[in-house]
């Protein structure tokens, strides 16, 4: 890796960093505010509108902010063709998707999320506003201003949702949350950012992009299926207070394994797609992208599954306590989540859509097979069907990345093996601090965090495991500079 693409990834990281553990520290602030004041059956409500949400924002951008992110030269006309054909494709999504609500209220025998539903559909039009800017800015690394415009965002729409919280709106104050944050994201990039769309549009200019952007939406269209397919059946089968369980369960265990993720993920795609042509560079940023991200992630998706109990009890309340067993599980999913992203960027940065497509089909197959196995002995075995299928997938996934570079399914676990054991006897022993102890709540909390982070990083110094010198080695450098300026 050329020392300018380096420099740029560090800033990129840098600001991407900010703009993570800010929104995330925001938003699990007000999540748990909103928690305790809403109960489960809110959030459930919600959940079951999600895959439809999550379905809308996927066909709303048809793939193409990722082809703007990927294609070598990109012209004006690019991207002009791209932001008006998004907010074309989001402003009949919506309409659709109103129309079709007492539909979706009949599925789920709910007749109360029929409105909402209406409301919500037309939140990806407003999203689109502002996701061509987003692409522009991640090509060019410019992660600041992305941060400015987030940051900003969930500030308002948090402070609007506790407001008609408190004031007994109910579910609707989480519908207004999304609306307010979309609303100000956009806004905010608009303000932040100089590129403004020009008055030209090109059809001749979006089929070129459309090999890689129909690859794309149908890669992301699967995903979003084979991610949210969960709530829908739960949903369905289940009560919305049941849903309410797994979906604040799943959203906790998100928290660090996908949104901690994007710290990384949003830079290697542009930095992969830079060194794609060099297979040593490309092996050598795939290597050192796994071992760091698995570094911190895996302590962190361990430790909260060992912490469980006391971290609902004292964060959410006692009300929340049924959710304890599902976020234990989730956690595993979220442990190999990471894992397979990283080798998903690789093989979007390699255009290889049409293999990412393949494979998508193959998981979503793998999740209806798991669903129908598990769904008659409850929420529980279809969370261990969920695990398995994560496993089998990061299998393919790696075996296919081992394809393009030299860093291969075995290359893989060689690489995260070391971390994981180190990771799995610091949550044994902070288990066992729960059993032991005669006291619960926050001061157990405590006591179980202190133990873990001590004991895992003695534990990284003593087994000297390669990812904790890489971060040893960037770190090191910057102290002493430091101390050389005092």
């Amino acid at each position: 890796m050329n020392d300018s693409i380096k420099s740029k990834a560090i800033h990129a990281v840098s600001w991407s960093s900010i703009d993570t553990f800010g929104r995330l520290s925001i938003q699990f602030v007000v999540a748990i505010i909103m928690a305790r004041i809403l109960g489960p059956e809110a959030f459930g409500l919600i959940a079951m509108l999600w895959i439809f949400m999550s379905v809308s924002y996927i066909l709303s951008g048809s793939g193409y902010p990722q082809a703007l992110v990927q294609k070598p030269h990109l012209s004006e006309l690019d991207r002009s063709s791209v932001f008006y054909l998004m907010v074309f494709f989001s402003f009949i999504l919506g309409c659709i998707i109103y129309f079709c609500a007492p539909l979706i209220g009949y599925f789920y025998d709910n007749q109360e999320i029929i409105m909402i539903m209406k409301v919500m559909g037309f939140i990806p039009l407003i999203y689109s506003f502002g996701s061509t800017h987003t692409a522009i800015l991640t090509r060019n690394l410019r992660f600041n201003i992305q941060a400015k415009a987030n940051l900003g965002a969930v500030t308002a729409g948090g402070l609007v949702g506790i407001y008609m919280s408190y004031n007994g709106y109910g579910v609707w104050s989480l519908v207004a949350l999304s609306i307010v944050e979309e609303i100000s994201r956009s806004a905010l990039l608009w303000l932040f950012h100089d590129w403004k769309p020009s008055f030209q549009f090109s059809l001749k200019n979006l089929v070129a992009m459309r090999k890689y952007s129909v690859n794309m939406l149908l890669f992301k269209l699967l995903t979003s299926i084979f991610e949210n397919i969960y709530f829908l059946i739960i949903g369905r089968l289940f009560t919305p207070t049941a849903l309410g369980y797994y979906y604040q369960a799943n959203r906790l265990q998100r928290i660090p394994s996908t949104n901690l993720t994007q710290i990384v993920s949003v830079v290697v795609f542009p930095t992969f797609s830079n060194v794609q042509d060099d297979k040593k560079s490309l092996t050598e940023s795939i290597t050192t992208s796994m071992a760091l991200l698995t570094l911190f992630i895996f302590p962190i998706m361990v430790g909260l599954s060992a912490t469980s109990f006391s971290f609902v009890s004292v964060l959410l309340s006692d009300k929340w306590l049924p959710s304890v067993d599902y976020l234990r599980l989730l956690c595993l999913v979220g442990l190999i989540y990471p894992l397979q992203l990283i080798n998903i960027n690789l093989l979007m940065a390699k255009a290889k859509t049409d293999q990412l497509f393949f494979i998508e089909i193959i998981k979503t197959a793998l999740t209806i097979i798991a669903l129908i196995s598990t769904y008659r002995f409850g929420i529980e075995s279809i969370i261990l069907g969920q695990i398995i299928v994560s496993m089998i997938s990061f299998c393919i996934l790696s075996f296919i990345s081992g394809r393009l570079s030299e860093f291969g399914t075995w290359e893989q676990i060689k690489t995260i093996f070391p971390i994981g054991f180190v990771s799995a006897i610091m949550g044994s022993l902070v288990y066992m601090l729960e059993i032991v102890l005669p006291f619960n709540g926050l001061s157990l909390l405590l006591m179980q965090v202190g133990l873990g982070i001590t004991t895992y990083s003695i534990m990284c110094y003593l087994f000297k495991l390669k990812s904790f010198k890489i971060l040893l080695s960037a770190v090191q450098p910057r102290l002493r500079l430091r101390q050389l300026k005092i």
